[in-house]
Parts: structure tokens; sequence; C-alpha cells
């Protein structure tokens, strides 16, 4: 076979590829549609050859440098995991790999279906930015099927789990973090978000009568930072002198929404701190939580736990 039969075959056979990709098996193709495939075919060969994975990756990263150094290392962090688990996959032009690769890499790469999820958002997002910079012709991502990730079970403090907390934090060692740990309770802020919290962006008018309470028994401190540098150590040191272990993620958060919920009875506000979840979300996740009395919600927003 000559060279230019050899190529005519290739073009064939990603033509047919590309047709039961994105038009299905019963399509025909008509004479101009395949006059249209071919050159088609022949500009994405030209792009998919330019950069492999790796150095997609690479510059896609650069391109990230304008984000917070969080959500960077995060981009980062998932990326390099494919990288460093899947040897192979980084040498491989980034078009050329397929849906069902992909699927094996996700599989390979991240144990949980909320892991892969984010995994494949992330490298949506990559192919995206490559498509934009015309280094790839297609998103063979736009193909792997979204995982349904089980629910995280609820976790909620009791009242008295909550005055076992706020007892070890009026203690002169774990002090400094009582304000930001009050934020957390009463204001429904997540980890990441104190760290970045500053006392001047807040507006001390409109924080919950409980928080207002809580803040007015700490040592008087408003600026700068509401967590301090070792926040991270001294909050898991504090869970573990107060018995608080096993700790599950967003306990505080959850503690918050359910406490909320039952006091105002108002999804909708606590939209503005789940953004992720609409209103009809929210009151299935915290609206059925039971073991909380009306006395207890009315504690918790009175301050009287402490």
């Amino acid at each position: 076979m000559t060279a230019a039969e050899q190529e005519e075959s290739a073009l064939l056979a990603e033509m047919r590829r590309i047709k039961k990709l994105y038009c299905g098996v019963e399509a025909v193709l008509t004479a101009d549609d395949a006059v249209y495939y071919e050159a088609g075919i022949r500009e994405m060969k030209k792009l998919d050859a330019v950069l492999s994975l790796h150095q997609v990756i690479s510059l896609y990263l650069d391109a990230k440098s304008s984000l917070s150094v969080r959500s960077r290392a995060e981009y980062g962090t998932y990326l390099r995991r494919i990288l460093r688990l899947n040897p192979n996959i980084g040498k491989e032009m980034l078009a050329e790999i397929c849906p069902d690769a992909w699927e094996d890499v996700l599989q390979n790469t991240y144990p949980t279906p909320a892991g892969r999820n984010k995994g494949r958002r992330i490298v949506h997002g990559l192919y995206e930015y490559a498509i934009a910079k015309k280094w790839a012709s297609h998103n063979p991502v736009r193909r792997v099927s979204v995982e349904k990730a089980p629910q995280r079970e609820l976790c909620v403090l009791s009242p008295e789990q909550i005055q076992t907390l706020l007892q070890w934090l009026v203690r002169p060692k774990y002090m400094s973090i009582a304000p930001a740990v009050g934020f957390m309770l009463w204001d429904g802020l997540r980890p990441c978000d104190i760290v970045r919290a500053r006392w001047e962006d807040l507006n001390r008018d409109l924080l919950p009568p409980a928080l207002e309470r809580w803040l007015d028994r700490l040592p008087q401190q408003r600026h700068g930072s509401i967590a301090p540098a070792n926040w991270t150590q001294q909050w898991r040191n504090l869970r573990q002198a107060a018995r608080l272990l096993p700790w599950k993620n967003d306990t505080l958060r959850h503690t918050y929404a359910v406490y909320h919920l039952k006091r105002y009875n108002n999804p909708n506000l606590l939209t503005q701190r789940f953004k992720h979840m609409s209103s009809q979300q929210i009151r299935q996740r915290f609206g059925h939580y039971k073991g909380i009395s009306p006395e207890d919600v009315q504690g918790f927003w009175k301050g009287t736990l402490f």
C-alpha cells in the first residue's frame, strides 16, 4: 500500500470513529460530509499533535496563577496526582486520550465518587482551556459520566457536646481559637473560610446574638486575622482534648444548619452559606434531623449553652 493509500485508509478509519462517536452508528455520511470530515480531521490532527497532557497541565496551572494560593494548590494536587498514579498518560497527546481512557484514569486516581467527580470537573476545565488556546479540537471528558456520590452522614453536635466544646475553648490554652470556632458554630463558616476572615471585614450589627455574647466573653481582639497562625493544629488538639473524636468534616457547619432551620424554618436564608444547595435540598438534608428540643434550639441561639 502506498503512502497516499495509507493516509486515505487512516482518514477513513478516523471518519468512521468520529461518525460513531458524534453521529451514531446508523448515520449515513454523504460525499459532502466526507469532504467536510476529511478537512476537519486534518485540522484536528494538526491541533492534537501539538502538546502532551503533561505539557498542557503545566501551562494550565501557570494560567491559574491569579487564583488564591489554596485554589491553585487544589488544582495542582488533583492534576499532578493523575500524572503520578498514571505514569504513561502524561506522555500522550492531549486530544488522543479517549473517554474510556479517562474513565480508567479517574477510577485509578481517586478512590471515591466525590473525588472522581471533582477530578473530572478539573480535567474538563483543562480541556476547555486547551480548546480555547487551539491546542485541542474536542473535549473527551464531556462523555465521561458524572457519578452519583453517596450522601455523607449528617453530623450534628448535641447541646451537651456544644457545652463541652465551649468549656474547653475558654481555657487559656485554647482561647486564641475561640472566636474562630464561634464563627463556625453560629455563623456557618467553614475552616477554609475562617483562615481568610479578618476582623476588619466584619459587620458586627449582622452577627447572631449568641455569637455576639460569645465574643464579648473573650479577650477583645478586633484586628487582623480571626484565626491564629497555628489554627489548624490548635483546633485538632482541642477536639482531641475534649474527647470529641472521631470528628467528621463539616460537623460545625451541619450543626449550624440544623439549629438554624429548626429556629427560623427558612431554608432560603441558609442558601447564603450553602451556595451549592437549593432551598429544597437544604430542607431535605437538614430539615428532618431529630433529637434536639425547641428549648435546645432556643438556648443555642440565645447563648445560654455557655
